[in-house]
């Protein structure tokens, strides 16, 4: 009977990690997710409760697996050192463990937004980047595009929470970079190819959908799609420039926005390639209506 490898999971109870878990064969694979929390976690699969800036709570199962699915991170945060610290000064942490495992495969979930031009998030991403490529010799950094179907209070999902109930919205605009927004079961599919069938090697792909939209057209098409009318204020990056110096000031939080969200929006994209056809936005707007 051939042993089943061992698969680790950090950022393991996040949608896009769900989705991907569910298409995992367990019959190969014994799969081992890192969380903060027990709650309203998979039964399918193993569960360490700990934190990725302390190695001690995943140091054994990590040296023991054949494969690294690296996911946990912060997304918000008005703190930029929050993102250094855990999406770069983490990585690392989890790298060091496997120091005198070079050829373990590493899959880090990065973003569309890895950069230097897009604030501390994108520029935290691209460190823990960075230190994948100089210390692995078997690698991949997948990069996602706006997530469309799994978290309702975030992205995309919170602009068409948003825009669906018509009235006026406001809109960036002259972004430089289209969003390709992707569905959540779709990117879960496109990460199980590239993972666990090619088995793709160093290589940094960008998968998002097919259709680009600006923030404008986005709600344009939301408001094709429930009928309710909408009414546009654009807003220029001039303004929102302003207007994230001023609140990374104040000393409380401005439910649903951080000051760095302005430069992940106004930063160049990669658009990735698609290789097969996806749900499209309009298509899960008009199942959502149903």
């Amino acid at each position: 009977m051939v042993a089943k490898q061992i698969v680790f999971i950090t950022g393991a109870s996040s949608p896009m990690m769900k989705e991907l878990i569910s298409k995992i064969p367990k019959s190969k694979y014994k799969i081992w997710g890192l969380s903060r929390s027990f709650n309203h976690l998979d039964k399918s699969i193993n569960w360490l409760h700990g934190d990725l800036l302390d190695s001690e709570t995943y140091k054994e199962v990590a040296l023991t697996a054949d494969i690294i699915i690296h996911a946990a991170g912060i997304t918000h945060t008005k703190k930029s050192d929050e993102y250094r610290q855990v999406n770069h000064r983490g990585t690392v942490s989890l790298i060091d463990v496997l120091e005198k495992r070079s050829k373990v495969y590493f899959i880090l979930i990065s973003s569309r937004t890895a950069g230097l031009d897009s604030g501390a998030y994108g520029e935290s991403k691209l460190l823990a980047e960075q230190e994948l490529r100089f210390h692995s010799d078997n690698w991949l950094i997948l990069r996602p595009a706006e997530v469309f179907g799994g978290d309702k209070s975030e992205g995309i999902d919170r602009v068409i929470q948003s825009s669906s109930q018509g009235g006026l919205q406001l809109c960036p605009i002259g972004m430089n970079s289209l969003m390709y927004p992707i569905y959540v079961k779709d990117l879960s599919e496109l990460m199980y190819e590239e993972i666990f069938v090619k088995k793709t090697r160093n290589e940094i792909i960008t998968l998002s959908g097919n259709d680009g939209y600006s923030f404008v057209g986005l709600v344009r098409l939301i408001e094709k799609v429930t009928g309710r009318k909408t009414l546009i204020l654009p807003i220029p990056r001039v303004v929102l420039k302003i207007f994230a110096k001023m609140t990374s000031f104040i000393p409380w939080d401005i439910p649903g926005f951080v000051p760095d969200q302005v430069a992940r929006l106004y930063c160049y994209k990669e658009q990735g390639n698609a290789s097969k056809d996806l749900l499209t936005l309009e298509q899960y707007l008009k199942s959502q209506m149903a």
